[in-house]
């Protein structure tokens, strides 16, 4: 069996996915998080907390931001 995590990362808890998008798409969500400051990861986890409240659900669990932005 692995070792067991120690969870420091997000990396280490969290499960990976992978999301298909038509060049145009991508340009445009990669546009949209440069104007609003933020990434594409944090808009497509906004998203996906609108598509779960509207099924009455909880949103997503949020980890703890990166202490050092990246460079």
């Amino acid at each position: 069996p692995a070792p067991a995590s120690d969870g420091k990362h997000v990396k280490d808890k969290a499960v990976n996915m992978t999301v298909y998008l038509m060049p145009d798409d991508h340009k445009r969500l990669k546009m949209m998080a440069v104007s609003q400051d933020t990434t594409i990861q944090a808009l497509v986890m906004d998203g996906l907390d609108v598509l779960l409240e509207s099924s009455g659900q909880k949103p997503l669990t949020r980890w703890k931001p990166r202490k050092k932005p990246r460079s």
